[in-house]
């Protein structure tokens, strides 16, 4: 079912920050801004009309989302119910997913974050009063994840709504990414740990799909995490998916590590690629794509 991912606070919560963090980690997804919108129909003052209308389109342009079944994310304010409410109405006349998160950190963080940062396409100021205004009296959704602690990064806030928001595969790939930058900064992290986790001494054959999965199979992300950068649950996580995807014999998660880290990764042997083809043949006749 796709899905629409709304994330809800104040003014200087960090909802702009999050929706495109969040773009990366979801598939065939689509943002949709009602700030840029706003500021494109009048960055001179802020009004009631503006935010109307801009809240208006935001609603209509996801509504043409949805007849293309992307997946959506969207930004709105916690202290306006109609906002949350007419999403909510969208997502179920076109038997959409609703997931929703509450971004609300403390009154003088949120206030703190808006002195200090600069908005270059506005012509007007956003004061203490407005932050305020915005943070007064939020509304609070049944079951909604709410993430208001000040200390939470980026990073962090997003890792929480992939735990509720995201596909096993998102999933997969968000830890992947942490692993493959470790990687890219230290090659020889899949190629110099002792002992059994050194199966291939040169890079080409180490940074293959197939020997992420070998190593993997063998502990290294678990034993290890650290080193990736990632917790020890996160490469149980790995482990699992990859060992999932091999007893299913569609070995999926080759496809996508290739087409996530096309630059890292060597090609795979012909023998394992035939194999893999063998395997899927007998569930489904699919080519599977290979760098």
């Amino acid at each position: 079912m796709s899905r629409l991912i709304l994330i809800r606070g104040p003014i200087c919560a960090g909802k702009s920050t999050t929706a495109k963090s969040l773009l990366d980690e979801i598939k065939n997804c689509s943002l949709v801004d009602q700030d840029i919108i706003k500021r494109a129909i009048d960055k001179n003052m802020q009004s009631d009309w503006r935010d109307r209308i801009a809240f208006d389109t935001t609603i209509y342009l996801s509504n043409l989302l949805m007849k293309e079944r992307r997946n959506i994310i969207a930004d709105v304010h916690s202290s306006i119910p109609r906002q949350y409410e007419d999403y909510r109405q969208l997502a179920g006349k076109n038997n959409y997913l609703m997931l929703s998160f509450l971004i609300y950190p403390p009154l003088e963080v949120c206030q703190q974050r808006n002195r200090a940062r600069e908005i270059p396409d506005i012509n007007y100021k956003i004061t203490d009063e407005d932050v305020k205004k915005y943070w007064d009296n939020p509304y609070f959704v049944e079951n909604e994840i709410v993430l208001d602690s000040p200390i939470l990064s980026t990073r962090e806030i997003i890792e929480k709504i992939l735990e509720r928001a995201g596909t096993s595969s998102e999933k997969f790939i968000h830890i992947m990414k942490k692993i493959m930058s470790a990687c890219e900064k230290d090659k020889s992290l899949l190629t110099g740990v002792p002992g059994l986790y050194s199966i291939f001494r040169d890079e080409k054959r180490a940074y293959t799909a197939e020997n992420l999965s070998i190593l993997s199979a063998n502990h290294l992300f678990d034993d290890f995490p650290s080193a990736f950068g990632i917790t020890q649950q996160e490469g149980w996580f790995v482990r699992g998916y990859m060992q999932t995807g091999a007893k299913r014999d569609d070995y999926e998660f080759v496809r996508e590590l290739h087409e996530a880290f096309p630059d890292m990764l060597n090609p795979e042997r012909e023998e394992f690629v035939e194999e893999i083809r063998e395997r899927r043949a007998k569930k489904r006749p699919a080519e599977l794509i290979l760098k």
